[in-house]
């Protein structure tokens, strides 16, 4: 399904928009920006959305404004732009957090990745290679 010309940019807009609130709440320590993103730790399972068209066009738009903007969007500032724009939508993303350690460097390392409707929206395959520290949800609004 092709979306129109004007839909495009108004995404492209809301995922550049997101990204800079995400890079600003990315300065802020993690119980501060989890709040203020309504993020809340997962217990259990989530659930898996059908529809996947929105999910899919958040993704790209959300991929193609990160390597444009002129600040860094890594992992965690896209994830959660990606969160926000989702549950915008009505769906029900998690954002996970995952470290790993390298025993050679004696580095800790940090990964960022959303799931929603069983894709990874941002943040994968990589994310792959980094064992799941923490899940936390937005719930959609309705």
């Amino acid at each position: 399904m092709a979306e129109s010309p004007p839909i495009r940019w108004r995404i492209a807009v809301e995922a550049v928009c997101n990204l800079f609130w995400a890079r600003l709440l990315c300065l802020l320590p993690m119980r501060r920006w989890s709040r203020w993103a309504h993020l809340r730790v997962l217990k259990g399972e989530s659930t898996v959305d059908i529809q996947q068209t929105d999910v899919r066009i958040v993704q790209r738009h959300l991929r193609a404004a990160s390597r444009r903007v002129p600040w860094r969007a890594d992992c965690l500032p896209q994830a959660l732009a990606a969160v926000s724009m989702l549950a915008r939508r009505g769906y029900t993303p998690v954002l996970a957090l995952g470290a790993r350690s390298s025993a050679e460097t004696a580095k800790m390392s940090a990964h960022a990745w959303v799931e929603c409707a069983g894709i990874v929206v941002c943040g994968g395959p990589i994310h792959r290679s980094f064992p799941t520290v923490v899940r936390l949800i937005r719930l959609a609004r309705r």
